[in-house]
Formats: structure tokens, sequence, C-alpha cells
């Protein structure tokens, strides 16, 4: 599965977009778990929809932290609750999170 990814007018915008980013999707690819990669990818259009440097911040060491060798379920669940403080609309993605949490 290819991401594409466009980037228009980002004055002020989180930019998801990095070498974590891409593990984290290929991890999950890799395994044919597409359910997860497609989570993956709703959280991160939704946190790209935002204005908030600081979520793709913290979208982006969630991903770091999948991309791991050894991904920390409570680490992962700290970074989601953190994007959801910043974010709170994107907490109706917390089924999306919840099946990439549950995986490690």
């Amino acid at each position: 599965m290819v991401y594409n990814f466009n980037i228009e007018d980002v004055k002020n915008s989180p930019i998801i977009v990095g070498s974590h980013v891409e593990g984290a999707f290929n991890k999950f690819s890799s395994k044919g778990d597409e359910e997860r990669s497609r989570a993956l990818s709703e959280i991160a259009a939704a946190v790209m929809q935002t204005d908030s440097q600081e979520a793709g911040e913290i979208f982006g060491e969630f991903t770091k932290e999948i991309d791991s060798d050894s991904p920390r379920k409570g680490i992962l669940q700290t970074y989601w609750d953190g994007l959801v403080k910043i974010v709170p609309e994107i907490a109706k993605l917390s089924e999306a999170a919840s099946k990439i949490i549950a995986s490690f």
C-alpha cells in the first residue's frame, strides 16, 4: 500500500512526513495488517487537518515508538492521550488508536 500526501498551503500547519511515519505504516503493511495501517492513516489525516504544530510533533513521536524494535504500549497510550488533549476532536478516532496500541 502506498500513501501519498499532498502538501499545500502549510502556514502554521503540522507537516507529518518522515522515516518513522513511513516505518510505522510499513510495519503493519509488511505483516499484511491493512486494518491497522488504515487506522494509522486515519489518525495521520486527522492530525494533518489541524493547525497544531504540537499535535504533529506528538504524532511523530507516536509513529517513532511504533517503528521502534520494541514498541511500548504505555508510551503509545501516553502519546495518544496527549494528542486527544491538544486536539479533542480526534477522540472520535480512539477506536483506530486502540487497534494500533493493542497490537503491541
